[in-house]
């Protein structure tokens, strides 16, 4: 949890938002779904949906580029593959 002050609320939203959104894009997409199965009731939940994006996830190009990057001290340049 965070909180801010109320006079920079707004821009310590959008710069927690800006680091969110620098994530790749299959990451972004298996975060969004798995928030979408955990509001649903445990039996209605597809955990294999969830775990088959994390799959995607370690084995694309994205995260090769993002492990690249940390190694070179750079930042990532994600294409969503």
């Amino acid at each position: 949890h965070r909180a801010w002050p109320r006079e920079t609320f707004e821009k310590e939203v959008q710069a927690y938002l800006d680091t969110v959104a620098a994530n790749a894009p299959l990451t972004l997409a298996a975060i969004k779904r798995s928030l979408v199965e955990l509001s649903k009731p445990e039996a209605e939940q597809d955990a294999d949906a969830v775990d088959a994006l994390v799959a995607r996830c370690f084995g694309s190009a994205d995260y090769k580029e993002g492990q690249k990057a940390f190694l070179e001290k750079r930042l990532p340049d994600f294409k969503g593959e």
